[in-house]
């Protein structure tokens, strides 16, 4: 679906929700006859389903174009995973190798005790 198409359907969507106020507000009259409100419920419904169906058409096309917006930065997030992953590595490796600093410290005092 073009931009175009879905301009024109936005602007048919309002023209339609325009039309569901309208009829709403002559079915409120109170010196409408029983058919003539009859007329319009049907009318309502009808307006109603169409008005269903555009916004379903409209809200498809936008879900469609932000899962294709959506694919490049799934690759973005995947490639920031991997360099946070890589990142993390050395402090990784400085976190081993004060814990290994720390035992010898610790064997260091215990053996100072000793003599």
């Amino acid at each position: 679906m073009t931009d175009m198409d879905n301009d024109a359907r936005q602007r048919t969507l309002e023209e339609i929700r325009e039309a569901i106020r309208a009829n709403d507000d002559l079915r409120l009259d109170p010196s409408l006859s029983e058919d003539g409100r009859e007329d319009l419920e049907k009318t309502a419904l009808i307006l109603r389903d169409m008005e269903r169906e555009l916004v379903s058409e409209v809200s498809g096309n936008i879900v469609g174009r932000l899962e294709a917006a959506a694919a490049p930065l799934k690759e973005i997030a995947a490639g920031v995973r991997g360099k946070v992953t890589a990142m993390n590595e050395p402090a990784k490796v400085l976190e081993h190798v004060k814990d290994l600093m720390s035992l010898i410290a610790g064997i260091m005092k215990e053996a100072g005790r000793w003599r």
